[in-house]
C-alpha cells in the first residue's frame, strides 16, 4: 500500500518516483537506497516516522 502511494504522489506532483524513494531512504536510513519502501514504512511506528520526517525537513 505505501509503495503504491509513493508512486501516486510522485506522479501527481511530477516528481520522478526514484527521487521520492531516495528521499524516504535518506530520511529514514541516511542512505540512498534500502529495502522496499512499503515494507520499511509499515514496519516502523508512526511516531518514529513523523519524528524522522520532521527532522529531515528541518535541515
Amino acid at each position: 500500500e505505501y509503495h503504491n502511494k509513493i508512486y501516486d504522489v510522485a506522479s501527481a506532483d511530477g516528481i520522478p518516483a526514484k527521487d521520492v524513494f531516495k528521499a524516504v531512504y535518506l530520511a529514514l536510513l541516511g542512505k540512498d537506497s534500502g529495502p522496499r519502501a512499503g515494507w520499511l514504512l509499515a514496519s516502523l511506528s508512526r511516531d518514529f516516522l513523523v519524528k524522522r520526517f520532521e527532522e529531515a525537513t528541518s535541515v
